[in-house]
Order: structure tokens, then sequence, then C-alpha cells
């Protein structure tokens, strides 16, 4: 046989070779976020199922919305702004934590979510499985002449068929609205003010100030027992208190996160978020 017929025969059954390899499965995306403090720590992680591209150009969700739906979820904010910058996507998000080195896994979250809309549009929904908080739906259109951020709604909708519609105006959730479903849900809550000169007291799950000079944004957790020790990651990882304060200029959002031990037994989160909102005259 002529060699060129031997090449010709190798090189077919290498091409039928190749249609039964075993071709290699998606290695699954994985995004973690931890914090720690002496013998305790706690990680987040978010894994995505396949490959999903990036939405397209539509109107960019506010970090002040996005904040506040992560509040409803009890969702590392970061975690869910990587989701929501996805067209469709899918996956498993958990949260485990570390005390003494002995792993406890605190919460899985299925979850399914999409994003669409225009340049002046968005839509972006997320559902769980098995969850308290079922599903959540954020959808804003901005305003060509203020272009401030948007104005709409995000809707939660609770396990057990309720549901709640907070507006968003101008990039952000209105803040007498805040809470209505999955904010204070019981007495484990995250308050927080901006410093002002008046006696000012906690709110709870949100607070604002209208102002042209910085401040402080001062946070506290709400438990009904003292813990053993708090871990926060925000504002600050130095905060090792029920309470945790960072500095805040007109126009800033700052945001508070963070887990505690009781009994030896890690619980949490909570979360604020401290908007200061520049306004002249005040």
């Amino acid at each position: 046989m002529h060699p060129k017929d031997h090449l010709g025969r190798l090189f077919g059954l290498l091409i039928v070779l190749s249609m039964f390899a075993v071709q290699p499965a998606f290695a699954a995306a994985e995004t973690c976020f931890e914090i720690s403090d002496r013998a305790f720590t706690v990680r987040e992680c978010l894994e995505l199922d396949s490959p999903s591209s990036i939405a397209p150009a539509t109107a960019p969700i506010a970090s002040p919305v996005l904040a506040a739906a992560a509040h409803e979820l009890s969702w590392n904010p970061e975690l869910l702004s990587q989701v929501s910058q996805r067209a469709e996507a899918s996956g498993v998000y958990t949260r485990t934590a570390f005390l003494d080195g002995e792993a406890m896994e605190l919460r899985t979250d299925r979850f399914r979510a999409f994003r669409e809309g225009s340049a002046d549009h968005v839509r972006f929904g997320i559902d769980l499985e098995g969850q308290e908080t079922a599903s959540l739906l954020i959808e804003t259109v901005e305003d060509g002449a203020r272009r401030a951020g948007g104005s709409g709604a995000l809707v939660v909708e609770s396990g057990d068929g309720r549901s709640v519609t907070l507006p968003i105006v101008d990039g952000d959730v209105v803040p007498s609205a805040r809470g209505s479903l999955g904010g204070t849900k019981s007495s484990f809550y995250m308050g927080c003010y901006i410093d002002t000169p008046a006696f000012d007291t906690y709110q709870a799950d949100a607070c604002f100030h209208l102002g042209t000079t910085p401040s402080i944004a001062a946070f506290k957790v709400f438990l009904p027992y003292t813990p053993q020790y708090v871990v926060w990651s925000q504002p600050s990882s130095s905060c090792s208190s029920v309470f945790c304060s960072a500095p805040i200029s007109p126009g800033q959002t700052v945001y508070g996160y963070a887990y505690w031990v009781i009994n030896n037994i890690p619980t949490g989160p909570v979360s604020a978020t401290a908007r200061y909102i520049f306004e002249p005259g005040f």
C-alpha cells in the first residue's frame, strides 16, 4: 500500500476517534468573598452553572439599588452585582462559616437570573429555590434630563406569596420604604445614621442625610443578647464590636455588612446603607 494511503487511513481514524472522545466538562466559575476575625471566618461563594454572556448595553443598575436588593436576599452585594451583569445566569450561592477549624454550612441558594432592557431601561430578576425571599425584580427607566440612576421599583416576593414594591427614585430605594419585607424581620438588624449636630438616632436598614460638609456614617448591629464577637466586612474590617463607623462625604454611599458569633454559633449577616445626598442649603 502506498504510504500516502496509510496516512489517509490514519487521518480518517483519528477523526472518527475524536468524535467519540470524552469532551471536558465546563468547569463552573466560582467567586468567593471571605471575612475573618480571630478564630471565626465566613466565606460566601457564587458558582455559575455554565458560561454566560455579559448582558447587552442596558441602563445601569445604581449601586444603592443593588445594595438594597442584596439586603433583601441577605447576599454579599459584590456577588449579586456579578450576577446582575449577565443576560442569563444560574448557579448556587453558598455561605459557610469556619469556627475553630470546623466548617458549618449556613445557607445554600440555587438561583436563576436574567437581565434585559435598553440603553435607558433595565429589568433584572432573580429567583431562589426554597428560601424565605423567593424572587426579586428590579425595573428602572432613566430620565434623559437627569440621568441620576433611574426611577422605577424593586419588587420582592416571599416564599409564602407575600410581596412588596419598594419605589426607586434617582437611583436609590426610597428610604422610608426600606425594610418593608426583607428588612427588620426580627430583633436582629443593623441600624445607621449620618452624624449631625443634632441628636442622631439609628434607622433600621437604611439612613440618609442632606448636606454639603463631610461627616461620619455610624453603624450598629442590634441583637437581643451580647455576642461573643462581631466580624465586619464593611465599612471597615477593623471594627470588632457591635459599632462601626467610616467617613462619608456628600454624594457618597457607605455600606455596613456584619456577622457575629453567639454560643459558638456563627450568625448573620445583617446590613445597612448610609447615603449622603449633596444638597446646598442644608
